[in-house]
């Protein structure tokens, strides 16, 4: 069967043709030159001999993409429109070759990458999901990468709704990577495209599909075939834990309804793997806005802003940090894609995120288990949730003039601008004008201003002094009991500890101790054990992890 060619790029109002970047079954995506914002992008366009059916389909994509595409680990839809001849097309973030099916023609990928891209992704497809949207189609070929190196993830085009069911497609089924569901025409759910991810994620690690067999039959058959009946392959490399074999497995079984059956939970599985390679766990980014969950909302925001700097609400979800249960499985009645509760006193407030374009950047500093102040005693750390009160108006001695009035409270996100704007310009201001400590007045020809702080002024710290993980962590096996001692680095009163045994198919609670050494039950193969200090305040060290 002869591959067709592409179709001729068309001619678009305010964009330039430059070339071919690739070839879909049904799309050809070609690179333009946007001559009005003086950037490339990536244009899909349908060709002509394509189907009503197919131009419905297309423009449903279009849709579902700009509805999700403001995720981080989404390509971004900046609009779309028909050309001239009639062809629908779609202008995205251009995100160059290779992608990540190319990538893996090459070679495989590490273990410490392919959980990465695991996790990001799975933030994507979680957030599809509170829209009540199914991919349908997660496969290497639909993973891009942005010119940031962000994994992406593209192509909704086969994408189907949770409320449906599922059922049907109005594209093909890539096989390799579907859930035996899929390929039996059956009702498919949210479990069917963590099957496909961990598919993906398999891949990832052995550079071909998990069903495929080195020189045997690998037809669409026979795929679907092994699919359906045989058991997940391990992946065969040395340095993939049993721990991640365990968890590929489990994503990948053949029944749904024993698979992790949330993006979020299999993500969190993820992470465990990660802390367990004493890697630093992937944030999993969700989107909770109203506007995605709930398709009736008007999307008004009563705070909306027009600065082009706005507050997000991407939701960094720590499902390993300490004092939270997780409780896995989206839920149409709320905002969160799944159930954070506080076992500790203290609110659990949203995390936002500004964004100005694709870039993102933490705003309220780094991300970190805090609770309400136990009192204010010397010990006390900074309340790092709140920005500090800015120093006072500086002035010039002899000056004679008073404070200026302060300006109109602006509303919420020009806030979050402006007190980062008066707090900068503020330090700047009294790094310049010094206040004369010698009770004289100047000389003649002399100024009173000085590049010197005031003496005995020290420095606010925005952040607040960090907690230090426990050091020294020793992990030794006897018999059926594994015993872990650690030190604290910096000994506060009324610090405590936290430990677990790191399970990431099934996450296990947290242990308080006041001892600096403990003793828990030995587990088949390596036994890791996860421990954090935490202060009398309610902050929290990252994690230590040893393993026996």
């Amino acid at each position: 069967m002869s591959q067709r060619q592409p179709s001729k790029a068309p001619q678009i109002p305010g964009f330039t043709y430059v070339d071919l970047l690739g070839m879909g079954g049904f799309a050809d995506v070609f690179r333009y030159w946007d001559d009005r914002l003086q950037r490339e992008v990536a244009i899909k366009v349908l060709p002509r001999t394509t189907s009503a059916a197919m131009h419905r389909s297309f423009q449903d994509e279009a849709n579902l993409m700009a509805k999700l595409s403001n995720h981080p680990s989404i390509v971004t839809v900046f609009e779309g429109d028909i050309t001239k001849d009639g062809r629908p097309f779609l202008v995205m973030e251009l995100c160059p070759p290779p992608h990540l099916g190319m990538q893996l023609r090459r070679k495989p990928i590490s273990v410490a990458k392919a959980l990465l891209i695991g996790v990001e992704i799975a933030g994507a497809v979680q957030t599809a999901h509170l829209a009540h949207v199914l991919h349908r189609d997660i496969k290497p070929a639909n993973i891009l990468f942005t010119e940031y190196k962000r994994p992406a993830l593209t192509d909704f085009g086969i994408a189907a709704s949770t409320q449906s069911g599922g059922v049907g497609a109005n594209g093909g089924v890539s096989i390799p990577w579907a859930p035996p569901e899929q390929l039996r025409g059956a009702e498919m759910g949210p479990s069917g495209d963590v099957y496909s991810l961990a598919a993906t994620i398999f891949h990832m690690l052995t550079a071909r599909s998990p069903f495929t067999i080195i020189n045997g039959a690998n037809d669409n058959l026979s795929l679907s075939s092994r699919i359906k009946s045989a058991e997940v392959p391990r992946t065969g490399r040395d340095d993939v834990p049993e721990s991640l074999e365990r968890v590929l497995r489990r994503a990948m079984d053949k029944s749904p309804e024993r698979r992790y059956q949330s993006a979020t939970e299999f993500a969190a599985a993820l992470n465990a793997v990660e802390m367990e390679l004493h890697l630093s766990p992937t944030p999993i980014l969700v989107r909770n806005d109203k506007a995605v969950l709930d398709p009736a909302s008007d999307g008004d925001d009563d705070d909306a802003g027009d600065s082009g700097t706005e507050l997000a609400s991407f939701v960094p979800i720590d499902p390993d940090g300490p004092g939270y249960t997780f409780t896995t499985g989206p839920d149409e009645n709320s905002a969160s894609p799944a159930t954070l509760n506080r076992e500790q006193s203290g609110d659990l407030s949203d995390s936002g995120m500004l964004a100005h374009g694709r870039g993102r950047a933490t705003w309220q500093g780094p991300l970190e288990w805090t609770g309400a102040a136990s009192g204010t005693g010397a010990d006390d750390e900074v309340d790092d949730t709140q920005l500090p009160s800015p120093p006072p108006e500086p002035t010039v001695v002899g000056s004679g003039s008073a404070p200026p009035e302060p300006a109109e409270k602006p509303d919420r996100r020009g806030r979050v601008v402006a007190i980062g704007v008066a707090a900068v310009a503020a330090a700047v201001v009294a790094g310049i004008i010094g206040v004369s400590t010698s009770g004289k007045t100047p000389a003649k020809g002399t100024s009173s201003r000085s590049t010197a702080p005031p003496v005995g002024v020290k420095p606010v710290d925005p952040i607040g002094a960090t907690v230090p993980k426990p050091g020294d962590l020793t992990v030794t096996r006897s018999g059926g009991r594994v015993t872990v001692s650690w030190s604290n680095p910096d000994p506060r009163a009324g610090d405590e500890y936290l430990y677990r045994i790191v399970d990431p198919v099934s996450p296990k609670d947290y242990a308080s101790t006041k001892q600096t050494r403990v003793s828990v039950p030995a587990q088949s193969g390596r036994t890791c054990i996860d421990v954090i200090l935490r202060r009398s305040n309610g902050h929290a060290s990252t994690s230590a992890v040893g393993c026996a």
